[in-house]
Formats: C-alpha cells, sequence, structure tokens
C-alpha cells in the first residue's frame, strides 16, 4: 500500500483523440429582413404603457388598484395590434 509519502504511479496509456472529419461547403446567405407592417402605434405602444404606469404610480402609494387599467389597456392593445397585423382588413 501506498502511504502519503509515496505517490502512487498509474500506468495507463493516452487519451488518443480521433481525427475530425473534413469538407468544405458552401454557407447560404442569411435571408432577407422583414420588417412587415409596424405601424407608429405598436411602435410606441411600450413607451404609453410605461407612462401609463408612471402616472398611475406616482399618484397612488404603489398599491393602487388603478394599476389594472393601463396594464388591461395595454394587454387589450397589444393583442389587437397583432391580430390585425397577422389577419390585416382587405380594403
Amino acid at each position: 500500500m501506498a502511504t502519503q509519502s509515496q505517490p502512487v504511479l498509474i500506468n495507463r496509456p493516452p487519451r488518443i483523440q480521433p481525427d475530425l472529419p473534413q469538407a468544405e461547403f458552401e454557407v447560404p446567405p442569411p435571408p432577407e429582413l422583414e420588417l412587415g407592417n409596424i405601424t407608429l402605434i405598436q411602435s410606441f405602444l411600450p413607451l404609453i404603457t410605461i407612462i401609463g404606469y408612471v402616472i398611475v404610480s406616482a399618484t397612488g402609494s404603489g398599491r393602487n388598484l388603478a394599476l389594472i387599467i393601463p396594464m388591461g389597456l395595454s394587454v387589450v392593445a397589444s393583442s389587437g395590434l397583432a391580430f390585425l397585423d397577422v389577419h390585416p382588413r382587405d380594403a
């Protein structure tokens, strides 16, 4: 048995990694960026919502039930705008 003063030597073969296959291939170009129909209201909706939260929070102690109003309006507005973006009206 080996003690603390004598190191234990382990004789094992080295771990030899196999060579990875090498090949050249052509990478296709990235797809074109499509912005779709982003309306002005959709781009400013988060800013309008944040302003609503700040106004309602500033008028109360932070536990105001009026926070439900801008939160609900933002959910309805974002859902409605997303629905209209996916299903546009044919004019």
